[in-house]
């Protein structure tokens, strides 16, 4: 169920939370709290949520990022591994695509999740910006 709208549908409804554009986003979140910081972190092509179909594969990327703001200090991608839906023919998952994304044999979706612990401790107790909130942590992040 959408809950702007209400619908059950993808083609009949929206969810204004998720977007870029209302002012209910929370993409849009720190423009409206400046006092607040906010970080993420994210899987970019690796995350099979983000990533889960072709339509829209081409900025899936981006789809957990804040708009940039003085108050967005870090915004790290820590995927690793394979990418979220491409033909990988491995039918054990009963499906000719990838849809473990990084979390197949890397760091996907879940594994940002659980994986990130020594960069969401740096986030949440310092001042760190950008790449030094991951000094910690020993995967790829950019």
């Amino acid at each position: 169920m959408h809950p702007s709208t209400g619908a059950f549908y993808v083609s009949w409804g929206r969810n204004d939370w998720t977007g870029g554009s209302s002012n209910k986003s929370m993409r849009r979140s720190p423009q409206y709290n400046s006092a607040v910081k906010f970080y993420t972190l994210h899987a970019g092509f690796r995350d099979q949520v983000h990533c889960s179909t072709l339509i829209g594969f081409s900025s899936c990327d981006s789809g957990a990022l804040f708009n940039n703001r003085s108050n967005v200090p870090a915004q790290l991608n820590v995927g690793a591994g394979s990418i979220a839906s491409t033909i990988d023919l491995d039918f054990d998952d009963f499906s000719p695509l990838n849809l473990l994304g990084g979390d197949a044999d890397g760091v996907g979706h879940f594994g940002t999740k659980i994986n990130t612990g020594a960069i969401l401790y740096k986030m949440l107790s310092s001042n760190c910006s950008g790449t030094a909130c991951a000094n910690q942590y020993s995967g790829p992040a950019q």
